[in-house]
């Protein structure tokens, strides 16, 4: 899907980067924050976040991946 939010494009980018550098989990959890992902587990803010930057809906995005692989 073509990205119609480039802020929440900007900010998975950033939320990716930020997984793997040491100390980069409060930068995490501000972009966890200002989506309303926040208390999500990574993965499955991820799965927002880029769910956000496709215009789609966070939350149904986010149950239905854990429906499809947490089974």
């Amino acid at each position: 899907m073509p990205i119609v939010n480039q802020d929440a494009d900007n900010d998975l980018k950033t939320y990716i980067k930020c997984m793997i550098t040491p100390g980069g989990s409060a930068a995490c959890y501000r972009i966890e924050c200002r989506h309303g992902l926040d208390g999500y587990a990574p993965d499955a803010a991820m799965v927002g976040l880029k769910a956000i930057s496709e215009g789609r809906e966070p939350h149904a995005e986010i149950e239905s991946y854990y429906r499809d692989s947490h089974i």
